[in-house]
């Protein structure tokens, strides 16, 4: 199941909301839209690089499993959405032993006794399930939605949305009411 993330600007604070009383609908939605926008991106990649962090997932597989739905002038929210199954376990940084397979998920290094991997079957890692060579099973590890999912970092990234909105609100409802660039 996905990870969303909504961002929703609410004017609560005091200059921000003399500064939006000084504009008409067209203009002040042009602000508020080009605030959250500019937060979404910076969600985004703040999101990515949590998740990375996190995870031990690469930067690659993260950045394409995330999908920013952007602000219009008629629909003033946006959303960050995490999809993906959890990935193989050849996606994390691994290592071969004599004991298994030694693999980097969520910051520590985990042992996969039994574990190898299969060169024929692309890498992929497998463990056997019982004491014969048949059969086996795929190993898989965290996928970006179930990072993204974790409460620690859910509140992370909403708490870095929160206050990067206010200052993107501020900066753009003053550029509208004073035509100031930058």
């Amino acid at each position: 199941m996905p990870a969303r993330l909504e961002l929703e600007l609410d004017i609560d604070n005091g200059p921000a909301l003399d500064l939006a009383a000084r504009l008409k609908r067209p203009r002040l939605n042009w602000a508020l839209r080009s605030a959250i926008n500019a937060t979404l991106k910076n969600v985004t990649t703040r999101s990515a690089k949590d998740i990375r962090e996190k995870s031990g997932i690469p930067s690659k597989k993260v950045k394409a499993s995330l999908r920013p739905r952007k602000a219009t002038n008629g629909n003033l929210s946006a959303t960050l959405t995490g999809y993906g199954k959890p990935l193989s376990l050849k996606e994390f940084k691994t290592r071969r032993t004599k004991a298994g397979v030694v693999a980097k998920i969520w910051g520590d290094k985990q042992t996969f006794k039994k574990a190898f991997a299969a060169p024929s079957l692309g890498e992929h890692i497998f463990q056997r399930v019982g004491k014969k060579r048949l059969p086996i099973k795929k190993l898989y590890g965290p996928g970006v939605a179930q990072t993204m999912g974790r409460p620690d970092v859910m509140e992370g990234l909403e708490d870095f949305a929160n206050e990067r909105l206010r200052t993107n609100a501020l900066r753009e409802l003053d550029r509208a009411v004073n035509g100031k660039k930058g």
